[in-house]
């Protein structure tokens, strides 16, 4: 298990040479407050094309675009939350009572400390909004800095899925959990949320 004690500033992926900062410069990137965290809404189409726009130009592996949109759009068992204009947290195939997938997307593909804190925040709420007695993340086997930040915020690692990650070749997926009563730290809720 990776320390966080031990990153250095900061970590390159292996497999696509992308930059993520664990802390952020002095005056170089907004950082996640719980005042930025609340449900993602659209007010007109041209709203979703922005956000659908930042997803298609996220250089990571990543579902469908098509997909992406559905989830956005039109299925009922996704949740989405804006962290002010750094990302999108959200949870697909919610199922009360029993599982939801977790998803998160930060633009400038940083995992700063703070944003860990509004993961946090986010999952506790969602365990609790959503009766949740578990919550899955999946991984591709080709990210380094992903399977890091669940670790960090208290997912466990539970397997490997075999090519389980559509892309062209088929890669590995790594499966990550975390129990309701895993949860390693206070159970901050966030009202805006509820």
């Amino acid at each position: 298990m990776d320390n966080i004690e031990s990153l250095s500033p900061v970590q390159r992926s292996e497999s696509d040479g992308e930059d993520l900062r664990s802390d952020p410069e002095p005056g170089s990137i907004h950082v996640a407050s719980p005042e930025d965290i609340r449900p993602l809404k659209f007010g007109s189409l041209i709203q979703i094309g922005e956000i659908l726009a930042k997803y298609e130009a996220m250089p990571v592996e990543k579902e469908s675009n098509l997909v992406f949109l559905q989830h956005l759009t039109t299925r009922r068992d996704s949740w989405f939350v804006e962290v002010g204009e750094l990302g999108i947290v959200y949870l697909t195939n919610v199922v009360i009572g029993r599982d939801a997938d977790l998803n998160v997307m930060f633009w400038d593909r940083r995992l700063s400390m703070d944003r860990k804190a509004a993961v946090k925040a986010i999952v506790t709420t969602a365990f609790e909004k959503f009766q949740l007695p578990r919550i899955t993340a999946y991984v591709p086997s080709t990210s380094a800095p992903m399977p890091r930040f669940l670790r960090d915020i208290g997912f466990q690692q539970e397997g490997v899925v075999r090519r389980g990650w559509s892309n062209d070749p088929p890669i590995d997926s790594v499966l990550f959990g975390m129990l309701f009563d895993e949860r390693p730290w206070p159970s901050p809720r966030l009202p805006a949320l509820e």
